[in-house]
């Protein structure tokens, strides 16, 4: 069987190879992840970051020679681990964390209450974890990872939306990268711990430590110190709503159970007192108002015309003038 085939000069990989090699990228984007939000910066483990990266360095250079969407994967997997290191840092430039004012604004928006408060007070117990506590929680840890399985079925199945996902997921982490910078903004749970918000609990917390106290205390410490006030505007809302966007582009099935899946993510986010329900509609807009600028930037691409090929007067190639007959011999036949 053959496994291998040439076409220009450049080896192509077989079509399992190649499935194999796009379900193997999402899946060393994920231990990176992992990675950056254990540990931070690559400093503490530097060998194991190492062998992720090379790896990953690898899967997409063999992308490369095999699908050819080398850049596409560099730039999805560049913004991602540059976005989890660059935005540990965005707490630390002395900005005052935005609390009371996000609080106003949340009861300006709800008619008086907030809606984390609101929901914790008629759904929690804090003396005993619940089925929605679960749910919820495991929803939110998602993001970690769904998004990253999406862009992998972009790639092996509906090659023509790859692009524009990678697109609109780099300009979301570009938008909430700088937002993190210059508007520092502290999630409910942590304006409750200020006084300035009725008491929430961080649901999250419960969830983890019913699993493993230990672990999940290591994991919050880490993640807490990569940046707890990026709140405004919520990335993980706006990542969902890319997979929504684009899940309706390929059918309507896989649009309706992406739309169940934003619902629910919407719910948990604001009941884990993750994220106001102000945080939500900005990360909403933010990526249907990148999806716009993109969709006409691409249209506008589409439609440049292209050069055509000037055609050749073979009459201008001396090469293809015909030769001039030699002249005749005296006394040979005409």
């Amino acid at each position: 069987m053959q496994t291998e085939r040439s076409v220009g000069g450049i080896q192509h990989l077989g079509p399992s190879l190649s499935r194999l090699l796009g379900i193997s990228v999402p899946l060393v984007i994920v231990l990176i992840t992992a990675v950056l939000i254990l540990e931070r910066t690559p400093r503490r483990e530097p060998l194991v970051y190492g062998v992720l990266v090379g790896g990953l360095v690898i899967l997409t250079w063999m992308s490369a020679r095999s699908r050819g969407d080398y850049r596409l994967w560099a730039l999805y997997t560049g913004a991602f681990a540059l976005f989890s290191i660059v935005r540990s840092f965005a707490d630390e430039t002395g900005i005052a964390t935005h609390i009371s004012d996000l609080v106003t604004a949340e009861k300006t928006l709800a008619f008086g209450s907030v809606p984390t408060v609101w929901l914790q007070t008629q759904l929690f117990d804090p003396r005993q974890i619940g089925w929605l506590d679960r749910a919820a929680t495991y929803t939110h840890w998602s993001y970690f990872v769904l998004p990253h399985i999406f862009a992998a079925y972009l790639f092996l199945e509906r090659r023509h939306l790859f692009e524009r996902y990678v697109l609109l997921f780099v300009g979301v982490l570009a938008a909430g990268l700088i937002t993190a910078f210059i508007f520092p903004a502290a999630p409910p749970w942590a304006a409750s711990l200020t006084g300035q918000l009725d008491p929430t609990y961080k649901v999250v917390g419960e969830v983890g430590s019913e699993l493993n106290v230990n672990l999940y205390q290591y994991f919050d410490n880490q993640i807490r110190s990569s940046n707890p006030v990026a709140a405004m505007p919520s990335v993980h809302m706006a990542i969902s709503v890319i997979v929504l966007l684009i899940a309706f582009r390929v059918n309507w099935l896989l649009g309706g159970l992406a739309l169940a899946y934003n619902a629910a993510m919407a719910f948990s986010l604001v009941y884990l007192a993750e994220h106001y329900v102000l945080d939500i509609l900005a990360g909403m807009l933010l990526t249907v108002a990148l999806y716009v600028a993109m969709s006409l930037w691409l249209r506008r691409r589409n439609r440049e015309p292209h050069p055509a090929p000037v055609p050749l007067d073979t009459a201008d190639i001396p090469e293809s003038r015909p030769l001039p007959s030699p002249p005749a011999e005296p006394g040979a036949p005409g």
